[in-house]
């Protein structure tokens, strides 16, 4: 995406991420937002791990069968490979990110 096109950067945790894949409260607000074309989507590298393991407990729990699962994980790594600004977060993120809750 060109730059100068970018209207706005947002950050999505794994408990926003998760309800662009799996039906939840926000989940239309969240999958309308990844459609716009000119937001950029950033999320934490680790948080594609959380929501792989908020989709495994939805598995576990019987709230999604297994080719719901597939389908939702497939989409996820797609996503996160086209879609997704990808954040490294290393132990200076994590306490600058400590600090701005002060």
């Amino acid at each position: 995406m060109d730059k100068q096109s970018v209207t706005a950067t947002f950050y999505l945790d794994s408990s926003v991420l998760v309800k662009r894949y799996a039906v939840e409260t926000g989940t239309g607000w969240v999958r309308t937002l990844c459609s716009q074309p000119n937001y950029v989507i950033a999320v934490a590298i680790i948080g594609l791990v959380e929501v792989a393991a908020a989709v495994g407990g939805k598995l576990r729990g019987q709230i999604i069968d297994q080719a719901t699962a597939d389908v939702i994980l497939t989409s996820l790594k797609a996503d996160a490979a086209t879609q997704y600004s990808l954040l490294d977060v290393d132990q200076y993120v994590v306490d600058e990110a400590i600090e701005l809750t002060r």
